[in-house]
C-alpha cells in the first residue's frame, strides 16, 4: 500500500497538467511541433501557448537569445 501511494505521488508531480496549474506553459508550433529552443522560432511564426485552462494563439514579434549560464 505504501509503495503504490508513493508511485501515485510520483505520478502527481511528473503530471503535465500539473505543471501547467504551477505557471508553466506549453508552446507548439502551427504544425504541432514542440517549441523548446530559440532556434525554432521565426518572426512571424503563429504559435500556440497551452495553459492551464486554455490555448492562446499568438505571432513571433522578435527572438533574442540569453546566456543562462
Amino acid at each position: 500500500k505504501n509503495r503504490l501511494t508513493l508511485n501515485a505521488e510520483i505520478m502527481k508531480r511528473l503530471s503535465p497538467l500539473n505543471k501547467l496549474s504551477s505557471g508553466f506553459s506549453y508552446v507548439q508550433s502551427e504544425n504541432g511541433d514542440c517549441l523548446k529552443n530559440i532556434d525554432d522560432f521565426q518572426k512571424g511564426d503563429k504559435i500556440y501557448i497551452h495553459v492551464s485552462d486554455g490555448v492562446a494563439t499568438a505571432s513571433v514579434m522578435e527572438t533574442m537569445r540569453v546566456d543562462r549560464e
